[in-house]
Protein backbone atom coordinates (compact mmCIF):
# COMPACT_ATOMS: atom_id res chain seq x y z
CA UNK A 1 0.00 0.00 0.00
CA UNK A 2 1.31 3.52 -0.77
CA UNK A 3 2.13 5.53 2.35
CA UNK A 4 3.46 9.01 3.08
CA UNK A 5 7.23 9.23 2.78
CA UNK A 6 7.85 9.64 6.52
CA UNK A 7 5.68 6.69 7.54
CA UNK A 8 7.22 4.56 4.84
CA UNK A 9 10.74 5.46 5.98
CA UNK A 10 9.89 4.58 9.58
CA UNK A 11 8.39 1.26 8.50
CA UNK A 12 11.48 0.43 6.48
CA UNK A 13 13.72 1.28 9.42
CA UNK A 14 11.63 -1.01 11.61
CA UNK A 15 12.16 -3.90 9.22
CA UNK A 16 15.89 -3.36 9.05
CA UNK A 17 16.16 -2.88 12.81
CA UNK A 18 14.47 -6.25 13.24
CA UNK A 19 17.31 -7.86 11.36
CA UNK A 20 15.41 -8.51 8.15
CA UNK A 21 17.05 -8.97 4.78
CA UNK A 22 18.11 -5.93 2.77
CA UNK A 23 15.10 -4.49 0.91
CA UNK A 24 14.98 -5.15 -2.83
CA UNK A 25 13.88 -2.23 -4.97
CA UNK A 26 11.96 -2.41 -8.23
CA UNK A 27 10.54 0.33 -10.43
CA UNK A 28 7.67 0.62 -7.95
CA UNK A 29 7.79 2.84 -4.88
CA UNK A 30 7.48 0.06 -2.32
CA UNK A 31 10.37 -2.39 -1.83
CA UNK A 32 9.93 -5.92 -0.58
CA UNK A 33 12.03 -7.64 2.06
CA UNK A 34 12.86 -11.25 1.09
CA UNK A 35 12.22 -14.02 3.61
CA UNK A 36 15.21 -16.38 4.04
CA UNK A 37 14.64 -19.89 2.67
CA UNK A 38 15.23 -21.58 6.04
CA UNK A 39 12.49 -19.39 7.54
CA UNK A 40 10.17 -20.24 4.65
CA UNK A 41 10.75 -23.96 5.21
CA UNK A 42 9.89 -23.62 8.89
CA UNK A 43 6.76 -21.58 8.12
CA UNK A 44 5.53 -24.33 5.82
CA UNK A 45 6.37 -27.03 8.36
CA UNK A 46 4.50 -25.21 11.13
CA UNK A 47 1.48 -24.90 8.84
CA UNK A 48 1.70 -28.67 8.24
CA UNK A 49 1.39 -28.20 4.49
CA UNK A 50 0.24 -31.37 2.77
CA UNK A 51 -1.02 -32.57 -0.58
CA UNK A 52 -4.26 -30.84 -1.47
CA UNK A 53 -3.51 -27.61 0.35
CA UNK A 54 -3.79 -24.27 -1.45
CA UNK A 55 -1.40 -21.56 -0.26
CA UNK A 56 -1.98 -17.84 -0.64
CA UNK A 57 0.94 -15.50 0.04
CA UNK A 58 -0.12 -11.91 0.74
CA UNK A 59 2.60 -9.55 -0.43
CA UNK A 60 4.31 -12.32 -2.37
CA UNK A 61 7.25 -10.28 -3.69
CA UNK A 62 9.44 -12.44 -5.94
CA UNK A 63 7.21 -15.46 -5.25
CA UNK A 64 9.70 -17.43 -3.19
CA UNK A 65 7.24 -18.74 -0.56
CA UNK A 66 4.73 -20.01 -3.13
CA UNK A 67 7.50 -21.44 -5.32
CA UNK A 68 9.19 -23.21 -2.41
CA UNK A 69 5.86 -24.75 -1.32
CA UNK A 70 5.22 -25.99 -4.87
CA UNK A 71 8.71 -27.47 -5.16
CA UNK A 72 8.73 -29.14 -1.76
CA UNK A 73 5.10 -30.28 -1.39
CA UNK A 74 3.66 -30.16 -4.90
CA UNK A 75 0.83 -27.89 -3.77
CA UNK A 76 -0.92 -25.13 -5.67
CA UNK A 77 -0.34 -21.51 -4.68
CA UNK A 78 -1.40 -17.96 -5.41
CA UNK A 79 0.68 -14.87 -4.74
CA UNK A 80 -1.00 -11.50 -4.19
CA UNK A 81 1.35 -8.59 -4.92
CA UNK A 82 0.59 -4.95 -5.69
CA UNK A 83 3.84 -4.29 -7.61
CA UNK A 84 3.50 -5.45 -11.26
CA UNK A 85 7.30 -5.69 -11.65
CA UNK A 86 7.47 -8.18 -8.80
CA UNK A 87 4.55 -10.15 -10.24
CA UNK A 88 6.48 -10.47 -13.50
CA UNK A 89 9.63 -11.47 -11.64
CA UNK A 90 7.75 -14.09 -9.61
CA UNK A 91 6.30 -15.59 -12.79
CA UNK A 92 9.75 -15.79 -14.34
CA UNK A 93 11.13 -17.46 -11.20
CA UNK A 94 8.30 -20.02 -11.22
CA UNK A 95 9.01 -20.83 -14.86
CA UNK A 96 12.71 -21.24 -14.16
CA UNK A 97 11.95 -23.57 -11.22
CA UNK A 98 9.46 -25.54 -13.38
CA UNK A 99 6.49 -25.02 -11.07
CA UNK A 100 4.62 -22.47 -13.19
CA UNK A 101 1.85 -25.06 -13.74
CA UNK A 102 1.16 -25.04 -9.99
CA UNK A 103 1.38 -21.35 -9.11
CA UNK A 104 0.03 -18.00 -10.23
CA UNK A 105 0.78 -14.43 -9.25
CA UNK A 106 -1.74 -11.59 -9.33
CA UNK A 107 -1.08 -7.86 -9.42
CA UNK A 108 -3.75 -6.93 -6.90
CA UNK A 109 -4.48 -4.95 -3.77
CA UNK A 110 -4.62 -7.46 -0.90
CA UNK A 111 -7.74 -5.84 0.55
CA UNK A 112 -9.71 -6.65 -2.61
CA UNK A 113 -8.48 -10.23 -2.89
CA UNK A 114 -10.62 -13.34 -2.54
CA UNK A 115 -8.61 -15.71 -0.34
CA UNK A 116 -11.47 -18.10 0.41
CA UNK A 117 -9.90 -21.00 -1.59
CA UNK A 118 -6.82 -20.90 0.69
CA UNK A 119 -6.13 -23.53 3.32
CA UNK A 120 -2.86 -21.78 4.24
CA UNK A 121 -2.10 -18.05 4.17
CA UNK A 122 1.41 -16.68 4.64
CA UNK A 123 2.30 -13.11 5.58
CA UNK A 124 5.40 -10.98 5.99
CA UNK A 125 3.82 -7.60 6.54
CA UNK A 126 3.97 -4.89 9.19
CA UNK A 127 1.57 -5.01 12.20
CA UNK A 128 -0.62 -2.19 10.88
CA UNK A 129 -1.24 -4.08 7.65
CA UNK A 130 -1.92 -7.36 9.48
CA UNK A 131 -4.50 -5.66 11.72
CA UNK A 132 -6.35 -4.25 8.71
CA UNK A 133 -6.24 -7.61 6.91
CA UNK A 134 -7.59 -9.61 9.86
CA UNK A 135 -11.33 -8.95 9.20
CA UNK A 136 -10.94 -10.17 5.62
CA UNK A 137 -9.25 -13.37 6.82
CA UNK A 138 -11.91 -13.94 9.47
CA UNK A 139 -14.68 -13.51 6.93
CA UNK A 140 -13.26 -15.61 4.11
CA UNK A 141 -11.15 -18.43 5.56
CA UNK A 142 -12.71 -21.76 6.43
CA UNK A 143 -12.29 -23.55 9.79
CA UNK A 144 -9.04 -25.47 9.83
CA UNK A 145 -7.22 -22.95 7.64
CA UNK A 146 -3.81 -21.87 8.91
CA UNK A 147 -2.29 -18.39 8.86
CA UNK A 148 1.48 -18.09 9.28
CA UNK A 149 3.02 -14.67 9.89
CA UNK A 150 6.75 -13.94 9.77
CA UNK A 151 8.03 -11.63 12.53
CA UNK A 152 4.83 -9.68 13.14
CA UNK A 153 1.74 -10.71 15.09
CA UNK A 154 -1.87 -10.23 14.01
CA UNK A 155 -3.49 -7.87 16.48
CA UNK A 156 -6.61 -9.35 18.04
CA UNK A 157 -5.59 -12.97 17.48
CA UNK A 158 -3.82 -15.26 19.95
CA UNK A 159 -1.22 -17.43 18.19
CA UNK A 160 -1.59 -21.20 18.48
CA UNK A 161 2.17 -21.55 18.25
CA UNK A 162 5.26 -19.35 18.23
CA UNK A 163 8.72 -20.43 17.09
CA UNK A 164 12.01 -18.66 16.59
CA UNK A 165 14.54 -19.32 13.87
CA UNK A 166 18.16 -18.28 14.32
CA UNK A 167 18.95 -15.21 12.25
CA UNK A 168 21.76 -12.70 12.01
CA UNK A 169 23.66 -11.12 14.87
CA UNK A 170 20.95 -8.50 15.42
CA UNK A 171 17.82 -10.60 15.24
CA UNK A 172 16.22 -14.05 15.44
CA UNK A 173 13.18 -14.55 13.20
CA UNK A 174 9.83 -15.17 14.89
CA UNK A 175 7.05 -17.22 13.27
CA UNK A 176 3.44 -16.99 14.46
CA UNK A 177 0.94 -19.74 13.61
CA UNK A 178 -2.80 -19.11 13.83
CA UNK A 179 -5.50 -21.68 13.08
CA UNK A 180 -9.03 -20.73 12.08
CA UNK A 181 -11.28 -22.75 14.40
CA UNK A 182 -15.06 -23.30 14.39
CA UNK A 183 -16.94 -20.95 16.71
CA UNK A 184 -19.64 -22.25 19.05
CA UNK A 185 -22.51 -19.89 19.86
CA UNK A 186 -25.05 -20.50 22.64
CA UNK A 187 -28.51 -19.02 21.99
CA UNK A 188 -31.34 -19.01 24.54
CA UNK A 189 -34.11 -19.28 21.97
CA UNK A 190 -36.51 -21.99 20.87
CA UNK A 191 -35.78 -23.55 17.48
CA UNK A 192 -38.34 -24.25 14.80
CA UNK A 193 -39.21 -27.84 15.71
CA UNK A 194 -40.10 -29.84 12.63
CA UNK A 195 -42.73 -32.54 12.58
CA UNK A 196 -40.96 -35.71 13.64
CA UNK A 197 -43.76 -38.23 13.16
CA UNK A 198 -44.09 -39.15 16.82
CA UNK A 199 -47.17 -38.40 18.91
CA UNK A 200 -47.20 -37.30 22.51
CA UNK A 201 -49.52 -38.70 25.19
CA UNK A 202 -52.38 -36.52 23.90
CA UNK A 203 -52.14 -38.12 20.49
CA UNK A 204 -51.01 -35.09 18.48
CA UNK A 205 -47.78 -34.11 16.75
CA UNK A 206 -46.05 -30.86 17.82
CA UNK A 207 -46.17 -28.18 15.14
CA UNK A 208 -43.31 -26.05 13.93
CA UNK A 209 -42.30 -23.26 16.33
CA UNK A 210 -44.40 -24.83 19.08
CA UNK A 211 -42.89 -25.73 22.41
CA UNK A 212 -43.09 -29.55 22.72
CA UNK A 213 -45.58 -30.88 25.29
CA UNK A 214 -45.95 -34.14 27.13
CA UNK A 215 -49.17 -35.05 29.03
CA UNK A 216 -50.28 -31.42 28.82
CA UNK A 217 -47.07 -30.04 30.41
CA UNK A 218 -44.53 -27.96 28.59
CA UNK A 219 -40.92 -29.10 28.62
CA UNK A 220 -38.03 -26.74 28.02
CA UNK A 221 -35.91 -27.06 24.93
CA UNK A 222 -32.21 -26.77 25.62
CA UNK A 223 -30.45 -23.78 24.04
CA UNK A 224 -29.36 -24.23 20.45
CA UNK A 225 -25.67 -24.90 19.89
CA UNK A 226 -24.42 -23.47 16.64
CA UNK A 227 -21.12 -23.99 14.87
CA UNK A 228 -20.11 -21.76 11.99
CA UNK A 229 -18.63 -23.70 9.06
CA UNK A 230 -17.69 -21.29 6.30
CA UNK A 231 -20.99 -20.06 4.89
CA UNK A 232 -23.26 -22.39 6.91
CA UNK A 233 -24.47 -22.50 10.50
CA UNK A 234 -25.05 -26.03 11.74
CA UNK A 235 -27.39 -26.11 14.73
CA UNK A 236 -28.46 -28.82 17.13
CA UNK A 237 -30.92 -28.92 20.01
CA UNK A 238 -32.61 -31.54 22.15
CA UNK A 239 -36.21 -31.94 23.28
CA UNK A 240 -38.28 -34.76 24.77
CA UNK A 241 -38.87 -36.36 21.38
CA UNK A 242 -35.50 -36.70 19.70
CA UNK A 243 -32.48 -34.76 18.50
CA UNK A 244 -33.08 -32.32 15.67
CA UNK A 245 -30.39 -30.94 13.40
CA UNK A 246 -30.74 -28.43 10.63
CA UNK A 247 -28.56 -26.18 8.51
CA UNK A 248 -29.15 -22.54 7.73
CA UNK A 249 -27.08 -20.04 5.73
CA UNK A 250 -24.75 -17.98 7.90
CA UNK A 251 -25.69 -14.33 8.07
Amino acid sequence: MRKPALLFALSLLLLIANGCSIPVWTSGKVPFVPTPIDVIDRMLEMAQVKSGDVIYDIGSGDGRIIIQAAKKYGVRGVGIEIDPDLVQKAGDNAFREKVDHLVEFRAQDAFTADVSPASVVTLYMLPEFNAKLRPLLEKQLRPGSRVVSHDFEIQGWVPDRIERVKGGFMHDHTIFLFEIAPRTVELSVYPRIRRVGRENSRGRIPHAAEKPTLAGRQHAVRPIKQRIYGTQIRSQTHCNFRWHQYCAPAS
